[in-house]
């Protein structure tokens, strides 16, 4: 199996456990969350080992390579997936945080036009754009900084 093949495969069980949590009902976002770092750590954890050991020139480079291709692509359908749920599957989510934002604020009476621009603002928070961007982000970083760690380990190994 190639580091690829275990990068889209771990991106579409995130997909669809992400859906999945729509599908059941369960509380949005908890089950997911877990799983999309248990998913990167695993991921990482075989696709790099695995092109470290590889015969390549530059075998560190090509590890932290293949963990930060692992991160973009399972990071692509986390990104694609929350948008899927929030924007087709689950528009009451945005909207009840529009409320509580509404309510907050009215309680701790705010001008309405401190709250139309919290609204706005909020709004934009969870555009598609933004949900994707931030999701990719945080993917990206997370399994960045996960590649060089175990890049390092392996390096250690390597040396002893």
């Amino acid at each position: 199996m190639t580091t690829r093949m275990v990068a889209v495969t771990a991106g579409i069980l995130l997909s669809a456990l992400i859906l999945t949590e729509h599908l059941m009902g369960w509380r949005i976002g908890v089950f997911s969350s877990v799983a999309t770092m248990a998913l990167l750590v695993l991921s990482v954890s075989i696709v790099v080992p695995t092109a470290f050991l590889k015969n390549a020139d530059d075998p560190i480079r090509q590890a932290f390579k293949s963990g930060l291709s692992a991160s973009v692509i399972l990071g692509g359908f986390a990104a694609i997936s929350v948008v899927i749920l929030h924007h087709w599957l689950h528009p009451e989510f945005i909207e009840e945080i529009l409320v509580k934002t509404r309510e907050v604020m009215s309680a701790e009476s705010a001008s309405e036009e401190d709250i139309k621009a919290a609204l706005a603002l909020k709004k934009k928070m969870f555009s598609p754009f933004v949900l994707m961007a931030t999701t990719l982000f945080k993917l990206i970083f997370s399994g960045g900084l996960l590649s060089l760690i175990v890049t390092g380990i392996m390096v250690v190994i390597k040396r002893k």
